[in-house]
């Protein structure tokens, strides 16, 4: 016999055990299943992130959890901003449908930065735990629901000895290889912040440094690229849509072939909606001009070592999260004023939609059309230049697009949390 023979025999008699197993464990389960949870409890669907399904499933056992929204009586969302003091406020959104349609709530509740997951979780379920009892007392379940108070002293108010101000110091490195290649990275930066409803303020400071060692025939080629940069925002509010402030920036890339980059941008923004529902949609027009001086490691392909130029940029963002999926998309475009034909054009968006029932589509993309590369250095780039991307080249676009499609069918109740070889 061949071996595609014994791969075909294989894999019939495994397809043969997968299918017949369902029906077995059916059958066998069939008199034990609780009808009355099954039938008659409140029907949920999660749209959180998968890391807290089964905890969730295992903590509030009342409920139903289908596979698909448009089965669901309930549908919760889990929405997260970063916080002033670069901890997360998390929204859980509770969307009704079916004949829950005009019962929804939203609660919050906020972690400091860096919680442990399980801290997390445990918040969300408690949150939930609560916010559930609106439907869950519609159920014939409510019989079987008790509720208990435990009182907490209430916590004095204290005054923050940081006055808003938060720091964080992050450093990261690896190193890999093999017999005929290695790479080293280290990257380090300092950041500040302190937000508060009127003021925004990000500062940050760091350094990247890259290598590559190549051996090959006749010796070993190396690549190493290295970049430093200061950053700083300053943003104030004016009332519930708009805003304005000024950013500025220090950097150096060799990869760029940047040796100093001074640039400050003053700046003003628009948002259709009020910023206090940024979590659900915006749609943000940010407007700046760029003052800028250059000077460079090497002569530019317009034979320049040193230049001042000004440019403007206008960009349109919009972002929602509802019950048809998610979107996130930036439509960009800048150019030098001392000459317009230095433009750039770009598109970004993450989309995710929810088109029937149990089938979803996912499309990811960036777009640049680019017309204003001023740093790249003079003369023909290397064969290992243009192999290792050591160096920027001029060009006139760059592009990414990935997709996705998925569809799911069978039980649509997804309760059973059973951890056995893992996932």
């Amino acid at each position: 016999m061949s071996n595609r023979q014994q791969w075909s025999g294989t894999l019939a008699l495994m397809l043969s055990l997968i299918l017949a197993l369902p029906l077995s464990a059916g059958w066998a389960q069939g008199e034990s299943r609780d009808s009355l949870l099954q039938v008659h409890a409140t029907k949920v669907y999660l749209d959180i992130p998968e890391g807290y399904h089964d905890y969730v499933r295992t903590e509030i056992p009342y409920v139903n959890y289908v596979r698909d929204r448009s089965l669901a009586q309930v549908q919760v969302m889990l929405l997260e901003a970063e916080t002033g003091s670069g901890g997360t406020e998390y929204s859980v959104l509770l969307i009704g449908r079916q004949q829950y349609n005009a019962i929804n709530d939203t609660l919050t509740f906020a972690m400091e930065p860096g919680p442990a997951e399980d801290r997390v979780r445990q918040r969300l379920v408690a949150l939930l735990k609560r916010g559930l009892m609106r439907y869950v007392e519609k159920s014939p379940l409510a019989n079987d629901i008790s509720i208990s108070y435990v009182r907490r002293p209430t916590p004095e108010l204290q005054r923050d000895r940081w006055d808003y101000w938060v720091f964080s110091l992050n450093t990261q490195g690896y190193a890999q290889g093999d017999k005929t290649w290695d790479n080293l990275y280290m990257w380090t930066y300092l950041a500040a912040n302190r937000v508060t409803p009127e003021l925004k303020i990000d500062l940050s400071i760091g350094t990247s440094y890259n290598e590559n060692n190549y051996d090959v025939s006749g010796g070993t080629i190396t690549s190493i690229t290295r970049s430093e940069y200061f950053s700083g925002l300053v943003v104030k509010s004016i009332n519930d849509h708009w805003s304005y402030g000024l950013s500025t920036n220090l950097s150096e890339s060799s990869y760029s072939n940047i040796d100093l980059l001074v640039a400050v941008a003053p700046a003003i923004e628009y948002d259709l909606y009020p910023y206090t529902s940024s979590t659900r949609r915006e749609l943000r027009f940010l407007y700046r001009v760029y003052c800028e001086y250059a000077r460079y490691v090497e002569e530019t392909i317009y034979n320049k070592l040193h230049e001042n130029f000004a440019k403007q940029a206008l960009s349109v963002t919009y972002v929602a999260r509802q019950q048809w999926g998610s979107i996130t998309a930036t439509l960009s475009g800048s150019n030098f004023l001392h000459d317009f034909t230095k433009n750039r054009l770009s598109l970004t968006s993450d989309l995710s939609l929810n088109l029937i029932k149990g089938f979803s589509l996912t499309l990811s993309g960036q777009a640049y059309r680019t017309h204003d590369l001023l740093s790249p250095a003079k003369g023909e780039a290397s064969y290992e230049d243009i192999l290792l991307r050591r160096k920027q080249l001029d060009s006139q676009y760059t592009y990414y697009f990935s997709f996705g499609l998925q569809y799911s069918f069978g039980s649509i109740y997804s309760n059973v949390v059973n951890p056995r070889f893992g996932e």
